[in-house]
């Protein structure tokens, strides 16, 4: 099959629970539906770490029958005013679905007259939740002050109470002033808050009462999914956390939420940190004193909030490298991938992506990437060799083979010539020599003994053929255009600091002047390379630095060149310090995703 042909992985939980997650799911259910259901599960693992795809399995093995399955993915409904308006509606949709499934099996296990209790309490209860979320509207309306909003307040907690006692006949006072009036009884909520969540508490109080006494084998319990936590802002996700705590003082539901600890922790300890306190310290030199920020403390403990909120705790495992073919495998048939993908993935991929993991633990998600960004590479230029092009993918997720991304950066082909001539005379399993790569680069002869393994006795071999040599800026360009970060265009960046900085170390005070000006000239180049991103602040202050240097190189003064190489030896290490610096920052904008914040239009 052509690649053409080939298929992107799209990030969705699998179908089918693999590595391991089935005896998690089994577990997390059986508790879910056996326990009192007044507790919150806490699902937690970073990123991609498959924390959707084990709720997803746990929700597939509730009981449908007996279960309101609520999924809620906070992260959709940011923009809301409050979240808690969002997940009530998605409650109130969920218990009227549920209605309808309902229908579809009751008649085979239960009498038209229980099915129609079961049905009228669920719709009633629905109902009573739409009222209170009109009522919680108006109150955010009156808080934010739009004209006309403290009618419809009233009028929703109107809503809220019995017919009876609001009105007798002969009353001919309105709606409004029958509310107002009542303001001053004792059992009348003066909160809007405090009356919703009564409200909802009598309500799902009342439905619970209804099935004990219809069916009394079978109760009813709702279960919530929140999902995408730790994607919301902090105000978002904790809004939602405190709307969990609320819905505690009600029996009847369970919350099972996916995040990633650290990140939920860290909000909550940058919202209860103390308040900001100033200090004055004594100015320099008897000047001003001078009035400083006083460090700041959480008030609250991140993990002590979270072991509130709760009960049950459970930390996803990380995916284990020998995992990895069951986890392609699922990728395969979820993805309903074609038969030679699926065969070029198992084999082909799977030996570099067992490189690619390392020592560390497996994460799905970045799996995916990792074959999505070959794929893509593969489509638009369909002549590269694929092994070479999974080898340049490999080193680049290797965090610990960053001094190979770097090197063959500045060196390209030479670097691999070299490496070539190494693999091409070993003998056996000998110790690999470095020296013909420390001739190259001293910072070479330290390149780690897993890579040089892996492109000389390895999947990585084609890496270091003549025809990847050759064609290795082809390479290195559509490898950095896949991923995420700006390296493609400071690609060329590299290559000219290195010269510049070699121009520089081997001046002597007889050709000093020469290599002075060559190296300004090689620095201004650089300084077109990455002109077009000068939008980018990083980027910006990278140019100036360069400009900077690139303005000291002017010829060494008589006194320096008649002094010889002693007198010229400051200079040199001023400007070989300075263009090291560069190189330095080069390299880690490169390795970054992002290049701080888009320029100001």
């Amino acid at each position: 099959m052509p690649i053409r042909d080939y298929r992107i992985i799209v990030d969705t939980p699998a179908e089918k629970a693999r590595l391991g997650f089935e005896a998690i799911a089994d577990a997390l259910a059986q508790s879910i539906a056996q326990s009192t259901p007044r507790f919150a599960v806490g699902i937690f693992g970073p990123w991609g770490s498959g924390k959707t795809t084990l709720m997803q399995a746990v929700r597939g093995k509730l009981q449908p029958f007996q279960t309101i399955a609520v999924d809620f993915s906070a992260w959709r409904y940011e923009r809301e005013e409050h979240l808690l308006v969002p997940l009530l509606d998605t409650i109130r949709e969920a218990m009227v679905e549920w209605v309808d499934r309902y229908a579809a099996v009751a008649p085979a296990v239960e009498s038209p007259s229980t099915r129609q209790q079961m049905q009228d309490a669920v719709l009633d209860t629905a109902r009573t939740v739409g009222k209170v979320i009109t009522s919680l509207v108006a109150g955010l309306s009156v808080k934010v002050g739009i004209p006309g909003a403290l009618d419809l307040s009233f009028e929703a907690n109107k809503a809220l109470a019995k017919g009876k006692e609001l009105s007798t006949p002969g009353d001919v006072r309105t709606p409004l002033e029958r509310q107002v009036a009542r303001r001053s009884e004792p059992d009348f909520p003066q909160s809007i808050y405090h009356g919703c969540f009564r409200e909802l508490k009598r309500a799902f109080d009342s439905l619970r009462t209804t099935v004990a006494m219809v069916r009394p084998a079978h109760d009813l319990r709702f279960v919530i999914f929140v999902d995408d936590l730790d994607r919301c802002l902090p105000q978002g996700a904790l809004e939602v956390l405190e709307a969990i705590k609320l819905f505690f003082e009600t029996e009847g539901f369970v919350f099972v939420v996916g995040l990633d600890r650290s990140i939920v922790e860290r909000f909550i300890e940058q919202r209860y940190v103390q308040p900001q306190g100033w200090t004055t310290t004594p100015g320099a030199a008897g000047g001003s004193p001078i009035v400083v920020p006083e460090k700041r403390t959480a008030l609250l403990s991140g993990a002590d909030y979270i072991k509130k909120i709760f009960q049950v705790p459970y930390t996803l495992a990380p995916v284990q490298l020998s995992q990895l073919d069951d986890l392609l495998d699922g990728i395969v048939d979820d993805g309903k991938l074609p038969p030679d993908q699926g065969y070029d993935l198992r084999t082909r991929v799977a030996q570099h992506l067992r490189v690619a993991q390392g020592e560390v633990a497996v994460n799905p998600r970045e799996v995916k990437r990792y074959i999505n960004a070959y794929v893509m590479q593969m489509k638009i230029r369909p002549t590269l060799d694929a092994d070479v092009v999974l080898t340049l993918q490999t080193i680049r997720a290797r965090n610990d083979w960053e001094m190979v991304n770097q090197a063959l950066a500045v060196h390209r082909g030479e670097l691999l010539r070299v490496l070539g001539e190494i693999g091409a005379t070993r003998v056996g399993g000998d110790p690999l020599s470095t020296e013909l790569l420390a001739a190259l680069d001293p910072e070479l002869a330290n390149l780690p003994g897993s890579f040089l393994e892996y492109v000389t006795d390895g999947p990585g071999q084609p890496l270091v053929t003549k025809d990847a040599t050759n064609r290795i800026d082809e390479y290195l360009y559509s490898v950095e255009s896949a991923g995420t970060s700006h390296g493609a265009v400071l690609l060329d960046l590299l290559p000219l600091l290195f010269q510049a900085r070699a121009e520089v170390q081997h001046a002597t005070p007889a050709d000093a002047g020469r290599r002075y000006t060559d190296a300004q000239t090689i620095l201004r180049r650089g300084l077109s390379v990455i002109g077009n991103l000068e939008g980018f602040p990083a980027v910006r202050e990278l140019a100036g630095q360069i400009h900077r240097v690139s303005e000291l190189l002017v010829a060494p003064s008589t006194a320096e060149l008649d002094g010889g190489l002693a007198a010229l030896g400051t200079s040199k290490t001023a400007l070989e310090r300075d263009v090291t610096a560069i190189i330095q920052r080069t390299r880690a904008l490169r390795r970054s995703d992002r290049l701080e914040t888009m320029a100001q239009s």
